[in-house]
């Protein structure tokens, strides 16, 4: 509901219906009142419209920012498994290089 109630579209269509408001209680009723009615009731449309739009951006920048960090910790994970298997062979050569060292 915040949405709506802070969004300038939406609140420049509310004010925009005020108007139509007045028109209909004042003026004559022809045509023209029926034409301002239905701009205005499409104003509220596209008010709307704008709103669930920027709201579902929002969401998927939000899912995309979650898939980025499921990612970056998945490569971090992966590159501590790359060290960790890296120093151990690491170790083992070095022991090797130990035992060569005993037997001569």
């Amino acid at each position: 509901m915040r949405r709506f109630i802070f969004n300038a579209g939406f609140i420049s269509a509310l004010f925009g219906g005020w108007g139509a408001i007045k028109a209909s209680r004042r003026g004559p009723h022809d045509w023209r009142l029926v034409l301002l009615w239905v701009s205005w009731a499409l104003a509220v449309a596209i008010a709307v419209g704008n709103v669930l739009e920027e709201a579902q951006e929002a969401q998927d920048d939000l899912e995309h920012e979650r898939e980025d960090e499921r990612k970056q910790r998945r490569d971090v994970g992966r590159q501590a498994g790359k060290r960790s298997r890296d120093l151990a062979g690491s170790l083992r050569k070095h022991d090797q290089d130990l035992d060569r060292g005993r037997r001569n």
